[in-house]
């Protein structure tokens, strides 16, 4: 934990050290459906509902291309049931999650972008002993956007495609991972 508040103040000490170089910060508040992939027929799935929080600094590179990077605390929501049987009971889960994204932005059209990028997640219920959950690992997230600009304030809704490692299920066919359709709804400022 320690490790993930001395990344946060390193990340917010860049954030000001590109306010020279014409940078932004930004926060975003997103919504999700999960989906489990590959769809297994041993393992049925109610609907997965996660929400987040991001905060980034972004930095442009020239005048379409901008790299960002931050943390994003997710909350998701799991309800499974790993009988065939429909009469048996959903089990509810809940885990939390804390990613470190690095993503590129690609502006076009004035309004319009496309972003995407990496990022660690870290699964923050590893004392709970959820034995569904890897403590660490690798997602990638892709979408389209649009941004409105009002002198140094911008806003900004983003619907995207994430994938999420750390939260394997295991069937007889392998594991299965996280998918999420979400949108972002984000607000930043331009130094």
């Amino acid at each position: 934990m320690k490790n993930i508040i001395l990344l946060f103040i390193l990340l917010l000490s860049c954030g000001f050290g590109f306010s020279q170089n014409k940078g932004s910060i930004n926060f975003s508040y997103g919504r999700a459906t999960d989906f489990k992939w590959p769809d297994s027929r041993g393992e049925l799935q109610k609907n997965l509902r996660s929400s987040s929080a991001k905060l980034c600094c972004s930095y442009p590179v020239n005048k379409s291309l901008s790299v960002e990077a931050g943390l994003e605390y997710t909350r998701i929501s799991l309800s499974t049931n790993t009988e065939s049987d429909f009469s048996k009971p959903y089990t509810n889960r809940s885990t939390n999650l804390l990613s470190i994204p690095v993503d590129t932005k690609l502006k076009f059209l004035r309004y319009f972008f496309m972003n995407t990028g990496l990022s660690i997640d870290f699964n923050l219920n590893k004392n709970q002993n959820y034995s569904f959950c890897k403590p660490i690992g690798l997602g990638m997230r892709a979408g389209l956007g649009a941004e409105l600009k009002l002198r140094n304030v911008c806003f900004t809704i983003n619907p995207l495609f994430r994938t999420i490692s750390t939260l394997p299920f295991q069937n007889q066919e392998g594991s299965q991972h996280l998918l999420e359709l979400g949108i972002e709804y984000g607000v930043g400022y331009s130094f």
